[in-house]
């Protein structure tokens, strides 16, 4: 089984001068890298100039194989990153060359994954229901005059959560990238920073999919996810807990340093030592 490349997306949002991360979100990020490198082959940290310099100031640039800036392109594009706060994954997909894979930053994988059924599909950790909350009629959504919607999208085909995702072809990969970003550069969200994101990053992705006829794979259900943990850990919404609770947080990074200080003792000491 031949190693898959994975990359982690870090976009400093324009208005920033600098990443804010909790030491939660650190120290798990970190762990994200370092175990799917044990596992499954070389992971790239793509983020921009700042994030690269933070990331050198902290000391943890080791984590990664390696860190492209290619962000720092969206510091001259006009979108709302507070609207599309995960416009940066996008940017980052349409540099790639599949074989890929894209991994959240609160994501991690414990064991080698085989992606080789799935070929030049798409492969996504899980698909999501039709909650219209999050995922309105695609007529609904406001647009921009003298912009539509690539046409034949089949509006069916249920989205596909961005958590971790696996693609298959190039050409596919570019494309749906290219309109996701055409799509949140002519939305009119009006400040809705759910399902204009949402839309543009996991429903527009097995929409185009189901169009091209390209294979969509899920690799568990929901359920199957927060039931067992045994290849795969996401954060999600206790990350609302952590930031809540000072006690929760120090109690989870503990766990998070003794577990990178067991399986990774040559990781940078920042992120295997107790901090008092």
């Amino acid at each position: 089984m031949s190693a898959m490349h994975a990359i982690h997306v870090l976009r400093t949002p324009r208005a920033s001068k600098a990443v804010r991360l909790a030491s939660f979100e650190i120290l798990t990020m970190a762990l994200s890298a370092l175990e799917w490198r044990a596992h499954n082959g070389p992971i790239t940290l793509v983020t921009d100039s700042k994030g690269r310099a933070w990331a050198e100031a902290l000391g943890i640039t080791s984590v990664w194989d390696a860190i492209d800036v290619r962000l720092d392109e969206m510091d001259d594009i006009p979108l709302d990153e507070v609207v599309f706060w995960a416009a940066g994954k996008l940017f980052a997909l349409r540099a790639q060359t599949a074989p890929c894979v894209i991994i959240d930053l609160d994501f991690i994988v414990w064991q080698t994954l085989d992606f080789t059924p799935y070929g030049t599909g798409v492969a996504a950790i899980h698909s999501e229901g039709f909650w219209d909350v999050v995922y309105p009629p695609p007529e609904t959504l406001q647009l921009h005059t003298g912009y539509a919607l690539p046409s034949g999208l089949d509006d069916t085909a249920r989205p596909l959560n961005g958590a971790l995702v696996y693609h298959g072809d190039t050409g596919f990969l570019h494309r749906y990238a290219q309109a996701a970003i055409d799509f949140m550069l002519h939305a009119d969200a009006h400040g809705d920073v759910l399902r204009y994101m949402v839309f543009a990053e996991q429903r527009l992705l097995a929409m185009l999919a189901e169009k091209e006829h390209r294979p969509i794979y899920e690799m568990m259900t929901l359920p199957e996810l927060f039931g067992n943990q045994r290849y795969f850990t996401h954060l999600w919404g206790y990350k609302r807990e952590l930031r809540k609770s000072e006690e929760a947080s120090a109690a989870f990074c503990a766990r998070l340093r003794c577990r990178i200080a067991h399986d990774f003792p040559d990781a940078p000491s920042i992120l295997r030592t107790e901090r008092r």
